[in-house]
């Protein structure tokens, strides 16, 4: 079967999944796996974060300790903070760290994976195993330093065309992504902690949600663009519905695609919030093409066409790819 060609190919004594895990997922659309980074490994990628940050324009302890000038362009997605993607305390010892990456693909096997479980039927055929989707990290600094707000609610999808088969050529399906992940560096506690919230179910009303709300949804259709903002006025009951999700620091947050979310707009306490974002794809046809692209990028150590603004600039690879698993060799497509 696929779940077992799977466990057979990852290290499965690595996955944190349980089957409570997997029904929570398939009911609610989103599912918290907590200490898939130790307590110390979490400190560990903190720590190498903002000594990366540094030379970069921005001294964490300084900045939080009101000691210094607020550089403002290295928040967020706006600057050098954004343009972290190879360096190995955030690629290999963290999103391709084999306890979150077999966690993902055994909720993969269990969900998208055959193309034929209820509830997640695609076109694109059976996948065995998963590619590296080779993403930023999130850092935001606190509302007493630095009041930012949330990103609003939308979807990381053409809701209407979720495979952009109606986009103009140039702009098709790039990646197909189902599943969306991220591991937490800091506490989300509470609704004040700047992290993500979804309205949770969602994917089991996507298509009769957009048959009677599809005003904006249908002005989206043939734009192509993976992604949709759902600010208009029409979609204000479903944000009164969407939820924070509790998750704490070294935990693994999945949620599925078609999961209407948003980030908290408070960031309340003295501290930053912090996540890399761990995005992995089905290993399918059009997620090959995405992950040689990508790879190439990696080699050529370029910021890979995700990184918006900074997409071409030069990278932060700091290590050989002699120094990788065989695994983390298999999810780059190197192998």
């Amino acid at each position: 079967s696929l779940s077992l060609s799977l466990s057979n190919h990852t290290a499965s004594k690595d996955t944190m999944l349980t089957q409570d895990h997997i029904r929570e997922f398939k009911a609610s659309g989103v599912v918290v796996v907590e200490n898939v980074l130790t307590a110390e490994e979490v400190q560990q990628a903190r720590d190498a974060l903002h000594q990366w940050l540094k030379p970069r324009g921005l001294d964490h302890d300084a900045v939080l300790a009101g000691s210094v000038q607020l550089d403002k362009s290295v928040i967020r997605q706006k600057g050098p903070a954004s343009a972290l993607y190879y360096a190995r305390f955030k690629l290999l010892d963290v999103h391709l760290k084999p306890s979150v990456a077999d966690t993902y693909q055994q909720l993969m096997a269990a969900t998208y994976g055959s193309g034929q479980e209820p509830g997640f039927e695609h076109p694109f055929g059976p996948s065995a195993n998963a590619l590296a989707f080779i993403d930023r990290v999130a850092y935001r600094l606190p509302d007493s330093i630095q009041a930012e707000g949330g990103l609003g609610l939308h979807l990381d999808r053409n809701p209407l065309d979720p495979y952009l088969q109606q986009a103009p050529p140039k702009s098709g399906l790039k990646k197909w992504r189902p599943i969306q992940a991220q591991v937490t560096l800091t506490d989300h506690f509470d609704a004040q902690s700047g992290g993500l919230k979804v309205v949770r179910g969602f994917h089991r009303m996507y298509d009769q949600y957009f048959a009677e709300n599809n005003h904006d949804a249908l002005e989206a259709v043939g734009t192509g663009g993976e992604f949709f903002r759902m600010s208009s006025k029409a979609h204000a009951k479903l944000e009164a519905k969407c939820e924070f999700v509790y998750a704490p620091k070294g935990s693994l947050v999945l949620w599925d695609n078609r999961l209407v979310h948003a980030t908290c707009s408070q960031l309340c306490g003295n501290d930053t919030r912090e996540v890399v974002f761990t995005g992995f794809l089905p290993n399918v046809a059009v997620n090959q093409k995405y992950a040689a692209e990508q790879l190439h990028a990696l080699r050529s150590n370029q910021l890979p066409n995700t990184a918006g603004q900074n997409s071409g600039k030069a990278g932060d690879v700091d290590w050989r790819e002699c120094d990788l698993t065989p695994e983390q060799k298999r999810l780059l497509g190197m192998a």
